[in-house]
């Protein structure tokens, strides 16, 4: 326990800080690393030390997934574990791009949230064709090319 206070002593005095002298609401980023009770301990940590939401993803940068990595289902059990043992917003990371399996995902857990970036890289009226069919789904691969390139445009022309 006293590893982890350690790891995450410098975020729980910026959360204390930006509590005690804006007040606005903190959304922490935490990565899953290979011990997910280590993981599991931090978020509950930070749960009680004033974060507002937790946003929960891979424990590693884009610019080290492998092309073409599918990485639908990494963290599903594991945000909802995190969801079910704190009492904040539990966001889910990580490469949902089809309507219908991220309605499911959050009808059959208690993850609140899905948080989604490239999707809209690949297809900036995903939402607008949700809202008008009642279904959609981004044509993005999670190839990470827009990451590796660094420009806010999908590099890749994909054929079914």
């Amino acid at each position: 326990m006293v590893e982890i206070l350690t790891i995450v002593r410098m975020v729980l005095e910026i959360i204390k800080l930006i509590k005690k002298t804006t007040g606005l609401h903190v959304h922490c980023k935490v990565n899953l690393y290979q011990d997910e009770e280590d993981s599991l301990e931090i978020c509950k940590i930070l749960a009680e030390n004033g974060a507002d939401s937790l946003q929960i993803t891979k424990f590693l940068s884009p610019q080290y997934f492998r092309k073409g990595q599918s990485n639908q289902d990494m963290l599903v059990s594991f945000a909802d574990k995190v969801a079910k043992n704190v009492s904040i917003p539990v966001v889910l990371g990580g490469g949902r791009s089809d309507m219908d399996k991220i309605i499911e995902l959050l009808n059959n857990t208690d993850i609140d949230f899905i948080s989604m970036q490239r999707p809209f890289v690949k297809d900036p009226t995903f939402l607008t064709q949700w809202k008008i069919d009642g279904y959609g789904k981004s044509e993005c691969k999670t190839c990470n090319n827009c990451y590796w390139k660094k420009q806010s445009v999908c590099l890749i022309e994909y054929s079914d």
